[in-house]
């Protein structure tokens, strides 16, 4: 085999290895010089690509709550530097109340819509001084197909019925058309004065919209370790954080904040229910397939 066939085949192999890890687009060969492309970084491949987290990708975003001195808004800027987070750069929620981690979001695509007819069952007894009885449920869980989408699987009920959170805050991304995606960036706060494994989030999980279900489905994550059924991000203590996952095709994703790493737990209450104080820190959010952007 002639060195020039030889140099070919190794570059075609380095390049699928490239595809791999970056979860890069095949078809940006076509305008960039494959020797270029092989020796890119991926946050240089990424400038190819469309950002489905920006603006100009004609897609809006929606979050759980905002926030006057460190907005929403600076996470789609293209500033991943968490040392500009005391000038106000990145989004900032705080998070205290009644908590069940992941209630309602691990359970496949219809659990929103019976827990939510559980939790509404559960106040019907309590109010009629029943025991409670899941077998003996009395509300139709359609009845809750229409209710607001962006939140459905985010909340439950605990001992008593009352309102516990599943979730420390969450970001909702609706695109105009359906766009197949395949990545998700993530940077939490990482900086000397304010390090990730102290200050940033540590427990999130990327989900996509199914028109199907009208319900939201956790994305098949890779790269999870052997014997990890969870499609979730957990532990985290770095400040960028890649979710690759298995190519869906959508107009709407959603980033649940589960928890963070100064989250704090205790119980409350008779009931003992479960206490969260946290505050969730965002720098930059980036969202991936394989659309290139149109040329300049």
């Amino acid at each position: 085999m002639s060195v020039s066939k030889t140099f070919l085949i190794l570059s075609y192999y380095l390049l699928f290895a490239l595809v791999m890890v970056t979860g890069c687009n095949l078809s940006t060969v076509g305008t960039t010089p494959l020797f270029k492309l092989m020796f890119s970084s991926s946050a240089e491949i990424d400038k190819m690509l469309v950002n489905y987290a920006h603006p100009d990708s004609g897609s809006v975003m929606t979050v759980s709550k905002d926030n006057e001195t460190h907005r929403a808004s600076t996470l789609f800027n293209g500033v991943t530097d968490s040392n500009l987070w005391d000038q106000g750069e990145g989004w900032k929620v705080d998070f205290s109340g009644r908590y069940n981690y992941g209630q309602y979001t691990g359970y496949g695509e219809r659990a929103w819509v019976a827990g939510q007819a559980m939790r509404e069952q559960s106040r019907l007894d309590m109010m009629q001084g029943r025991r409670s009885d899941r077998e003996d449920s009395r509300i139709n869980p359609k009845q809750f197909e229409n209710n607001d989408y962006k939140t459905r699987g985010l909340s439950g009920i605990d001992t008593y019925g009352g309102d516990t959170a599943s979730a420390m805050a969450w970001l909702v991304f609706e695109i105009p058309e359906k766009r197949l995606i395949n990545r998700v960036i993530v940077h939490t706060i990482d900086s000397i004065k304010y390090p990730a494994k102290k200050y940033g989030v540590s427990d999130f999980i990327v989900q996509y919209w199914t028109l199907q279900a009208k319900g939201w489905q956790n994305v098949d994550r890779m790269g999870k370790k052997v014997g990890d059924q969870h499609d979730s991000i957990r532990n985290n203590t770095r400040g960028k954080i890649t979710v690759r996952f298995r190519p869906i095709e959508t107009t709407k994703i959603r980033i649940v904040i589960r928890l963070t790493n100064d989250s704090k737990r205790r119980k409350q209450g008779m009931a003992r229910s479960e206490f969260l104080t946290g505050t969730v820190r965002l720098i930059e959010v980036e969202i991936y397939g394989l659309e290139k952007k149109p040329p300049a």
